[in-house]
């Protein structure tokens, strides 16, 4: 136990963990889980048994010789060999090592999602992660995974499991000088680790606990409270603790409770006890087995005492065995009061150059440590761990919110559009009222067509199952009465004594009805879920074939000043299909790059062969398609439409057509397309 909490909460941290979550089991769910972790807890085990606490050069290599011998190691075992070297280089204050082993031990775990089987350990590894952190005065850093580590643990571990996270937070507000509320958490802790305590491991960190608690209260100036503590670390490391650590930790342990004591009756003004108290001390953790860093700090309260009674001999003779004790081992804060003592030494002998020198390293060392401790000491940890879940929820609600917004205009957009479609439809049929007198003879056909739309909407409310066929009911009867108003528009068309409005009317009426003819047309050719497209298949010679679809397609691609170049196989293949749907394939293929291609293109139909298969590629240099249109483009209703070079319209169901078509030949369709540069379409059949 130290006679003071270092700067660096890490290295507590460190003792007071390994302790506790890294070699305990408790309550794991599954027996394959635990079987892989229970060597690593045997070996902890063993280095208890082996090693004086808080050796850690020693237990390093003996870690490293087991490693060593091992043929393999499993994601626990990764865990456990990066946590024991980051609790190493901790101890021997190499932080910027330690945070990297650090964040090894948190990897191991997290790459084989090992986190759930192993919740303490996960938890504990971002706890240390944070500690590493604070000691390298990365705050934010620190503050982060502390916020993590207590997350995870208070949604995977039982109250119990939360003692490392009390410790931690207590550190933390010690080292930042907030006593009161360090005291309280060290407290916790206590409670905390009595709740299910390991007697092998726990025991040992419980009484350091508890000096701990006590050394606040000396900060404090409460020396009743302070002493009370200080008795009962010790009579709990002869009760709880001296049975499962070696003799020297025992006496290292009360040394350094010795050493605490003194200063509390130093304080008191009683000297003579302090004086007592201070030497027992330091005897021991002078010992090869004991804490010399503990006895530097103790060293120094004694020289104090010793300057507090104008002995000046035996002060100096202190601050000389100090100095030599700095060449073996150094502990920062013992340098820098032993600066100041010598000042004050060489003032009282009157050596003003000596005292100066002293005084002027002191000054210069005190304000590089509170220089490095500034903004420690400017953050509350406390504070910081709510500012984090409250930046969290903060967060959540601004997705929401912004979620919110999204589904609003999403809704305003659509009644927006909703009530455009009904002025639009209001607005048409006012004006379009007068214009179809004409087709009175048809309104009784159309009527009965809507009572059987209704009660075909009415039956697919029923069953889903049957909304593919009644598609295909409602498409085929609407062919007639829309073929009937596109033939009576054409007819109209014929007389020429209609006013130059209606001409226009009609014009627009017969348009609509052949679009709405072609779109009905397509949709009588989507394969439905019951139905397949019935093939009649019968050997064709592709080139053949090619040089058909291409005399005919030659003639719309003249309209465009365009031009189909025709590129056969070297010698003549017979392929089973049926002529006239692949006819429509090949021709809606080259339609596209017709509609897509500027007046006066080359478009290039080419037939390739392979051993098993007939390739047909339409190829063009056109506007290409946007990448994220390629995704639909093979959907039934595909919102990938656009109007051609020369305003051609799309009803967006062709290539979903093509596709039903070729995969019925067991073949294969896709694009390959880049905007702004063209588009090559692959048609694949099986030779055989």
């Amino acid at each position: 136990m130290k006679s003071t909490i270092p700067k660096s909460c890490l290295i507590a941290i460190l003792a007071a963990l390994v302790s506790g979550c890294l070699l305990t089991s408790c309550e794991k769910k599954n027996t394959d889980y635990e079987g892989e972790a229970q060597y690593y807890h045997n070996l902890d085990d063993t280095i208890y048994k082996k090693f004086n606490i808080d050796k850690p050069k020693e237990t390093i290599k003996f870690v490293d010789s087991i490693f060593s011998k091992l043929k393999s190691v499993n994601g626990y075992g990764h865990y456990y060999y990066y946590n024991r070297h980051r609790n190493y280089y901790n101890a021997i204050e190499d932080y910027r090592t330690s945070d990297l082993y650090a964040d090894s031990a948190i990897k191991a775990l997290e790459d084989e999602n090992l986190q759930l089987h192993y919740p303490e350990q996960y938890a504990y590894a971002l706890l240390s992660k944070g500690g590493t952190a604070f000691s390298l005065h990365n705050y934010n850093t620190s503050y982060e995974y502390y916020y993590r580590a207590i997350t995870f643990a208070k949604r995977n571990l039982n109250v119990c499991k939360l003692k490392d996270y009390s410790y931690a937070v207590a550190m933390t507000l010690y080292s930042q000088k907030k006593y009161a509320e360090s005291a309280k958490n060290f407290e916790q802790a206590f409670d905390e680790y009595s709740i299910c305590k390991d007697d092998k491991r726990d025991a040992w960190h419980m009484q350091e606990i508890i000096n701990n608690t006590a050394l606040c209260f000396t900060k404090l100036d409460k020396a009743d409270s302070a002493l009370f503590y200080y008795d009962k670390a010790l009579s709990f490391i002869k009760t709880n603790v001296a049975s499962h650590v070696t003799p020297e930790d025992v006496k290292k342990a009360n040394a350094v409770i010795y050493g605490n004591m003194g200063k509390v009756y130093f304080k008191k003004g009683d000297l003579d006890r302090a004086e007592q108290l201070f030497i027992r001390s330091i005897e021991v953790n002078l010992q090869p087995f004991g804490d010399h860093k503990d006895a530097q700090l103790e060293q120094v309260q004694l020289a104090r005492l010793y300057l507090k009674r104008n002995q000046l001999p035996q002060m100096h003779a202190v601050l000389v065995a100090l100095k030599n004790e700095f060449t073996v081992e150094k502990d920062e804060n013992a340098r820098l009061d032993w600066l100041q003592l010598m000042s004050q030494y060489n003032d009282l002998n009157h050596d003003r150059i000596g005292a100066f020198d002293y005084y002027r390293n002191y000054v210069s060392m005190r304000d590089s440590i509170n220089e490095v401790n500034k903004q420690a000491f400017q953050t509350d940890i406390l504070q910081q761990l709510k500012d984090k879940e409250q930046q969290i929820q903060i967060d959540t609600l601004r997705r929401d919110n912004r979620q919110n917004r999204i589904y609003l205009w999403i809704s305003i957009i659509m009644i927006i559009m909703a009530l455009t479609i009904i002025a639009s439809v209001y607005f048409y049929y006012r004006r379009g009222k007068q214009n179809i007198r004409t087709l009175s003879l048809l309104n009784q056909e159309i009527s009965e067509q809507k009572d059987k739309l209704e009660f075909a909407m009415a039956e697919l409310q029923k069953s889903n199952a049957g909304k593919d066929k009644i598609l295909k009911a409602v498409a085929h009867d609407l062919r007639n009465p829309i073929g009937g108003i596109s033939m009576l528009a054409a007819t109209l068309l014929e007389d020429d004594q209609h006013n130059e409005e209606d001409t226009k009317v009609l014009q627009m009426i017969e348009k609509s009805s052949q679009n709405s003819l072609q779109l009905i047309n397509d949709l009588l050719e989507i394969n439905i879920k019951e139905d397949t497209i019935h093939l009649k298949k019968h050997g064709v010679e592709v080139n053949d074939f090619a040089r058909q679809v291409v005399a005919i397609m030659n003639l719309n691609a003249d309209k465009k000043s365009q031009y189909i170049q025709l590129i056969l196989l070297p010698q003549p293949l017979k392929v089973d299909l049926d002529k006239d749907k692949m006819e429509r394939v090949i021709n809606n293929l080259l339609s596209n790059a017709i509609k897509f291609s500027p007046a006066g293109a080359t478009i290039i139909l080419e037939l390739q062969r392979d051993e098993n298969s007939v390739f047909f590629i339409v190829k063009d240099k056109g506007v290409g398609i946007p990448i994220d249109m390629q995704a639909e483009l093979f959907n039934t209703f595909t919102g990938a439409m656009r109007k051609g070079t020369a305003g051609e319209r799309s009803f967006g169901l062709g290539l979903s057509i093509c596709k039903q078509i070729v995969e019925s030949h067991k073949g294969r369709i896709w694009i390959n397309s880049t905007e702004g540069e063209g588009t090559d379409c692959f048609v694949e059949l099986p030779i055989s």
